[in-house]
């Protein structure tokens, strides 16, 4: 009896031990994966090589694929709204991909969502189900927009009349606006804010190949006619900024710029801008008035000159904040908020005098 009861006690304790190693594997796991898409999408990661949004997918994708984790999931589909258009010769076929990711992108968030969300045990949402429930929202919000959008484009390249297009526009419309309400209901004016902060993550996924290399050269010359040389300001944290007069969308970006430049001058913090203005004329009105205190070039044909091109500009006032070393750390900084392009000077500022001290 004692040499059985012995053997149960062994036995049970093997059981325990064995779903404690595990849960200690499980934990692993999903620290893991974390902690490698962490890194590849970190603007500090310098010696990250290869796609690193593409990689960043292989990672979610297995890591879904294994263990239906609803985060890896929510991070799978933000960056499948992320990853740009592909390059192909059938502008409507490319389209059409294009519009089957964002598809794709909307189902893994909506099953996210479901995962994810906070409820009691009716089945009743708490306190709105949960930030990451409604980021959920928020994504599937904009995938669906983004899937119409492309869907849209697809069919009017591939020939398709506008009557035949009515039914697809009313169907798509009332999605659009049904996720809406919904995420209005459960953010109110705060609606905004939260979509606003999520398209400005996907902008930074977007870029993520330009964070922690070299920019490329301007290759233009300032008003005064000397060719500006981005290398003369290592040292030094810079912000380079693309506008135009004629948009309204920047004026609070210029002027919060302004103000950023006076209070961080002394710090070394210095400020490049390149109008694409078509008409130098306002350009030149303007900063007659004074108050814009630093270097500014002038590319007269917009977003097709070469440098907006060389730069990836589509939509203005577009960015970067390029640190000490001179290497891209963020993409259109002010995109979280105005105040975020001054925390983010401040941290490339104490980055950089902390790299002095060592």
């Amino acid at each position: 009896m004692k040499i059985q009861a012995t053997r149960l006690l062994m036995a049970a304790g093997l059981v325990c031990l064995g779903a404690g190693l595990l849960s200690a594997q499980d934990e692993d796991d999903s620290i893991k994966w974390r902690r490698q898409v962490d890194r590849l999408i970190d603007r500090w990661s310098d010696d990250v090589e290869g796609d690193r949004l593409r990689l960043a997918r292989s990672v979610l994708a297995r890591r879904v694929r294994d263990a239906d984790d609803p985060e890896a999931r929510l991070e799978l589909a933000r960056v499948k709204l992320a990853i740009p258009q592909l390059r192909l010769r059938d502008r409507a076929k490319a389209a059409r991909l294009l519009a089957e990711q964002y598809r794709e992108a909307r189902e893994l968030v909506d099953r996210a969502a479901g995962q994810l969300a906070i409820r009691d045990s009716s089945g009743k949402l708490i306190e709105g189900g949960g930030q990451r429930y409604q980021t959920c929202l928020a994504l599937a919000l904009i995938a669906t927009q983004r899937r119409f959008q492309e869907a849209m484009r697809a069919a009017r390249m591939g020939g398709a009349k506008a009557e035949s297009l009515k039914p697809l526009i009313v169907a798509q419309a009332e999605e659009v606006a049904q996720r809406r309400r919904q995420l209005q209901s459960l953010l109110g004016d705060k609606t905004g804010a939260v979509l606003q902060r999520e398209v400005a993550r996907l902008s930074t996924l977007q870029r993520l190949q330009a964070l922690g290399r070299k920019p490329q050269p301007l290759g233009i010359k300032d008003l005064a006619g000397k060719s500006i040389d981005l290398s003369e300001y290592e040292g030094h944290v810079v912000l380079v900024l693309f506008w135009s007069t004629q948009f309204d969308t920047c004026e609070p970006v210029v002027k919060a710029v302004k103000a950023l430049e006076a209070k961080f001058r002394d710090k070394k913090v210095v400020v490049l801008s390149v109008s694409l203005d078509q008409d130098r004329s306002a350009l030149d009105a303007l900063l007659a008035k004074g108050g814009l205190p630093w270097r500014h070039c002038h590319a007269p044909r917009g977003l097709t000159s070469d440098v907006a091109r060389a730069w990836k500009i589509r939509a203005l006032p577009d960015g970067v904040l390029i640190d000490h070393e001179g290497r891209v750390r963020y993409v259109r900084p002010w995109s979280e908020g105005l105040s975020w392009l001054e925390a983010s000077v401040k941290e490339l500022i104490a980055r950089r005098d902390a790299a002095r001290e060592e």
